[in-house]
């Protein structure tokens, strides 16, 4: 378990919130109230609950032997399911389908899509899968036969690995179980908070409210999922201001438990391109990413706002507040000692962004002269930023600087291997005139020769340098950034700094540049095959804990040439090389203190005419490159995205062939899809049949184009790494 990830959480952790069980699962969300069920299972010929006992219930104070107790405990929980049912059935009430079961078969032998492979307890997890993933599980539980403090690091670990498999999650519901006790234990954006520990057997109505809640609650949005992405047999879709977009890919999903948790798809709605960013934004920050957006509009190089809505959920707005809600009222010493600590965590708020335009990863840039323009547009992008808008971005890093192709030329865009299907079927009704982004009113990126251009996103943290009259400051003296890009003085002083400055962000800019010569073997995203920048000599850059010892690694690698010469420019990739003048040059801007806008643009422009306009690098040739039989064997760390991307297109191939026993619509004929044949696997995070059938007056890309996206699905190993990503304000944020 990341040491990283326990001590922020630890930071957040509100212990034993009092009426924080029904606040979480009401009695409205469940079959029956807690009482009328439990009435039902104490009576009858075989009642469930006597004399104050579980019949049935294993005896958890027992130490488990190879998964014994485990395997247990999941048939009683199935039993009370089975008992449960007949209750309300008799009350004449019904359920919803339940396609979940709780099994012990990972106790023993692990679950094995993560980066370490974790043996839980218990799961509730989809029914009928022959191998059971993250992506898959409900409900996260551990037995302890007496008390122990594993069981915290052992629930974060999975909540981490659910956060990271599930683009709908809002919060993660666990439980844990020491002896006959229970407790729940609740992730969500803003840290964790858990009940009061019960004794099942002396408080059986708690237990009830707890498993026929989790089982058969009529709402999945008290579990943790977000209800606004719908699952029909077409694909998944989300709805912003009265336009519904298919959601075509899975982008990007934020590995942290703590913080903004950022998720992205490739969306389309009316045959055009979009992104939908959903984040959990810190509500004490004055200004929102959209607001942020709005204000930079006439910025050439920056994305533009489509629709931003806050997303609400059962009537009330989505926030991570409403679990906290109770502690302010409560009484005793530890609700004494939880509302000073909630004072110094931060309140998260659920937004939705649509925006425009749709760009590709850095990683994917086509050559040297390629890779050099886009930084040219960037620097541009933020001086602009800056100038114009008196906005510093302030949150520099390899995922944050795009490329954008020219409108019309996605099919010479080289991209991992996906559906073409999905591009083909994926769209909506027309997007009304007055939604769609004008030209006059967004800036053209144009085109310069063959070269894309280069787009810096993400404004989150951006500093608004000059509010409007009335607006509150925001605070500049928290530490923002991503580790391995953040800058010296950052990584130094933190909080302390006086103010972020231009120049923090230009030297943020070169890390990105080197970042990228030393982990990719060459363009179209091919990673180095035999190189881990954490066994480097760069590898004081990206280690977790004291940010001064980044530092300082960095002040050394920097100030002298020898350090330079063999941990940085040792590093590159062979295919990069021509770049290392480059570089090295921009690193004397920092030694010289010449570190502003004129003096980078001069480095990155005379660097732009020395390099070739044609090139004849292939990974097939390359040493350092992933080839084709390798690229699915030897990446550093799990592909969670790629995971969920491949399920989904696995669905969508089988969907258009008629293979799953639907028929497949024909966009050409504008047929629509039968929704009375639906299996609909509402929730699930592989309901994925991306795309609906296509309207006449809709544009359609051939199926032989592949489908460009914002970010890449194939993570950057090293920096996905939580501990390497870890990034701080006040509250920890990702």
């Amino acid at each position: 378990m990341d040491p990283a990830l326990v001590g922020e959480i630890d930071k957040s952790h509100l212990r034993q919130v009092p009426d924080l069980l029904p606040t979480l699962l009401p009695d409205h969300c469940l079959p029956l109230s807690p009482s009328e069920i439990l009435e039902g299972l104490s009576t009858g010929g075989m009642p469930l609950y006597v004399g104050d006992q579980w019949v049935g219930c294993p005896n958890l104070s027992k130490p488990s032997n190879n998964g014994d107790v485990e395997r247990a405990l999941c048939v009683f929980f199935q039993t009370f399911g089975e008992r449960v049912a007949a209750v309300v059935h008799e009350k004449g009430k019904t359920l919803p389908d339940l396609k979940h079961e709780w099994t012990a078969r990972y106790a023993e032998r692990g679950v094995q899509d993560a980066p370490n492979v974790r043996k839980p307890d218990i799961l509730f997890a989809k029914a009928g899968e022959e191998e059971t993933t993250w992506s898959h599980v409900r409900i996260h539980g551990e037995l302890k036969s007496k008390s122990s403090d594993s069981a915290l690091k052992q629930l974060l670990n999975g909540a981490y690995f659910i956060f990271s498999s599930q683009d709908e999650r809002r919060f993660v519901v666990s439980l844990s179980f020491t002896a006959n006790n229970l407790q729940l234990y609740i992730c969500d954006r803003a840290g964790l908070v858990t009940t009061a520990p019960f004794d099942i057997h002396k408080d059986p109505e708690s237990f009830v409210r707890v498993l026929a809640g989790l089982m058969f609650t009529n709402d999945s949005a008290f579990l943790g999922y977000d209800t606004s992405i719908v699952t029909k047999p077409a694909g998944r879709f989300i709805t912003v201001e009265g336009c519904e977009y298919a959601l075509v890919k899975l982008l990007f999903i934020s590995d942290v438990i703590r913080g903004r948790g950022t998720v992205c798809w490739h969306a389309r709605h009316g045959g055009e391109d979009f992104v939908i960013k959903d984040t959990w934004a810190d509500d004490s920050r004055e200004f929102p990413e959209a607001s942020i957006l709005r204000r930079a509009k006439d910025i050439e190089g920056v994305p533009q706002v489509v629709a931003d809505v806050v997303l609400r959920v059962n009537d009330r707005v989505d926030s991570t507040a409403h679990l906290r809600s109770t502690i302010m009222s409560s009484v005793g010493p530890k609700s004494a000692k939880n509302r000073e600590r909630l004072s110094d965590i931060e309140t998260r708020t659920h937004r939705r962004l649509v925006i425009t335009p749709f760009a590709l990863s850095l990683s994917h840039f086509a050559s040297q002269r390629e890779l050099i323009s886009i930084f040219i547009d960037v620097v541009k992008a933020h001086r602009d930023l800056y100038k114009k808008a008196q906005i510093l971005h302030r949150d520099i890093s390899s995922n944050n600087l795009m490329l954008v192709p020219p409108p019309g030329t996605w099919n010479s865009v080289d991209l991992p291997p996906t559906s073409p299907s999905l591009a083909a079927l994926a769209g909506s009704h027309t997007l009304p005139k007055d939604r769609v982004p004008q030209p006059e009113a967004a800036p053209a990126l144009v085109p310069q020769s063959d070269l894309r251009r280069g787009l810096l996103i993400d404004v989150d943290y951006a500093l608004v340098i000059k509010p409007d009259e009335g607006a509150r400051k925001p605070a500049v003296g928290h530490r923002t950034g991503t580790l391995p890009f953040m800058a010296i003085d950052v990584l130094y002083f933190g909080g302390d700094l006086p103010t972020h400055e231009p120049k923090h962000d230009l030297e943020s800019m070169l890390y990105v540049l080197i970042w990228m010569c030393v982990n990719y073997a060459g363009p179209k995203n091919v990673e180095r095959k035999n190189f881990d920048i954490h066994d480097s000599k760069l590898s004081g850059w990206v280690k977790a804990g004291d940010y001064e010892s980044n530092g300082f690694a960095k002040t050394a690698t920097m100030s002298r040439p020898t350090f330079w010469e063999l941990s940085v420019l040792a590093s590159f990739a062979p295919y990069f090389a021509p770049l290392k003048d480059c570089v090295s040059k921009w690193k004397d801007l920092y030694c010289q203190n010449k570190m502003d806008y004129e003096h980078v643009l001069a480095v990155l422009e005379d660097t732009l005419k020395t390099l070739p306009e044609k090139e004849t690098w292939s990974r097939k040739d390359d040493p350092e490159g992933y080839g084709p039989q390798d690229a699915g064997k030897k990446r550093k760390r799990a592909d969670f995205v790629g995971q969920i991307n491949d399920e989904q297109e696995e669905r969508a191939a089988k969907f258009l062939s008629g293979e799953d026993g639907r028929r497949a619509p024909n966009p050409a004929s504008g047929e629509g899809v039968d929704e009375s044949s639906s299996d609909d696997d509402s929730g699930d995070i592989d309901g994925g049949d991306f795309g609906v059938a296509a309207s006449e007056e809709r544009r359609r890309i051939p199926a032989s184009e592949p489908i460009p996206f914002l970010l890449t699905a194939q993570r950057q190993a090293p920096l996905r790494t939580y501990a390497t990503r870890r990034r701080t304000m006040a509250s920890g944020d990702d």
